[in-house]
């Protein structure tokens, strides 16, 4: 699962989705389409994208919901009452907003084997979850950042990659893409997704 967009006022990772779901995309010589396969070394691989969690928060470029929530700080993964009246407000229950709610409910029933999720604008990819740490070297070295803890400025709580990581034992990374991502960087950006895509396929990345 490749999740472009969680804070409206981070738009870039929306752009890698839309370069995934265009013709042509890295991800169509690894994507299982249910044809059959004509290389034997085609991968196939599910992925689902989403272009936008907060499709209220990117039309009004802010980081908040329409309820002027933190939908990444809205998990019930060690959720904490905190930030009301700032942009990292948490809601005022974990799991209280129809994003959260929606996307939970859709990850439950797939149970992706990894979850991508970007945001702007630190440039390195987070390796905070012990089991996502190999899957997360790899990928930044192909995205041509670098892989390190990122944390919170203080503790984290209530973050999807933090559900993830603890409810669906899968791999869950946060891509935190630079300020300036220009097309060059989105192409470059899509074709290394598409290659973690199948090199998670071979059954590499635990």
């Amino acid at each position: 699962m490749v999740i472009g967009q969680i804070h409206g006022n981070e738009p870039a990772g929306v752009r890698v989705v839309d370069a995934l779901m265009a013709p042509g995309s890295p991800l169509d010589e690894v994507v299982s389409t249910g044809a059959p396969v004509e290389a034997a070394a085609r991968t196939r691989v599910a992925v689902w994208l989403i272009r936008s969690l907060n499709p209220d928060g990117a039309r009004r470029g802010r980081r908040v919901n329409a309820r002027g929530v933190d939908l990444n700080r809205n998990f019930p993964a060690a959720w904490a009452r905190q930030g009301e009246g700032t942009t990292q407000w948490s809601g005022p229950t974990a799991s209280s907003e129809p994003e959260v709610i929606g996307v939970m409910a859709s990850l439950a029933k797939i149970r992706p084997h990894a979850v991508l999720v970007m945001h702007q604008d630190y440039a390195v990819v987070d390796t905070s979850h012990p089991r996502s740490r190999r899957a997360g070297r790899v990928l930044a070295a192909w995205l041509g950042l670098p892989a390190r803890p990122v944390g919170c400025a203080g503790p984290c709580h209530g973050t999807l990659t933090q559900w993830a990581d603890q409810a669906l034992g899968a791999i869950a990374l946060t891509i935190e893409l630079p300020a300036v991502v220009r097309r060059a960087d989105v192409l470059r950006d899509a074709a290394a997704i598409a290659r973690l895509s199948s090199w998670l396929g071979t059954g590499q990345g635990r």
